[in-house]
């Protein structure tokens, strides 16, 4: 099971055919959450490459911890500086509540090649939340990407991004940027806190 890849972040994946996660009835839980994973080796993000292969993950609704908790909900929690997700799509992705992505919820590392179409049924914007179409926090690249975005009544949009919430990082970095990516939907493609560059895009 994909959810195995918690016990060994660092790892090389690629997947092999789609997957409809609507016909598996065992929760999701968000793969590498910072504050919930630390694999056999102590990683607590992802650190490895997951290539998607052009493969699509269908009907996921992911939870932050077992017992259904929406808070920090994406298919990946954290992507780290040497993280690799390409190649992936999901479609009828389903984000609850507070931070979230339709990739992951803060990227240090590389998102490229991805589409997502999702729905964030009610996210409340605060300080330090964000959520964004494919990342809520960038602190990497996000390169090549696609977001079709849907806003529930209930999302507050004030820190909601159509590819990201928030694209910033803690110090100066020739890795951070949005390039070649835009969305679909009724939100900027960068919410607030452009501190990168984000280039050809729209």
């Amino acid at each position: 099971k994909l959810v195995d890849i918690n016990y060994h972040l660092d790892g090389y994946y690629m997947l092999m055919n789609d997957i409809d996660a609507a016909e598996d009835t065992t929760e999701w839980l968000s793969l590498a959450n910072y504050q919930q994973t630390r694999d056999t080796n102590g990683l607590k993000g992802f650190n490895g490459i997951f290539d998607g292969n052009g493969h699509t993950i269908s009907n996921l609704t992911p939870v932050s911890k077992a017992g259904g908790s929406a808070n920090n909900v994406a298919p990946f929690g954290t992507i780290m500086k040497g993280g690799i997700v390409r190649n992936l799509a999901f479609t009828g992705l389903t984000l609850n509540n507070t931070i979230a992505g339709g990739i992951a919820n803060m990227n240090f590392g590389t998102i490229e090649n991805c589409y997502v179409e999702a729905t964030f049924t009610a996210f409340h914007g605060g300080a330090g939340n964000a959520s964004g179409g494919i990342v809520g926090k960038n602190r990497g690249s996000v390169i090549n990407c696609i977001a079709v975005v849907t806003a529930g009544t209930e999302t507050n949009i004030a820190n909601f991004g159509g590819v990201t919430g928030v694209n910033n990082a803690v110090e100066n970095s020739d890795e951070l940027k949005v390039v070649n990516s835009y969305s679909i939907g009724s939100v900027d493609i960068v919410a607030s806190a452009n501190a990168g560059s984000a280039d050809n895009n729209f």
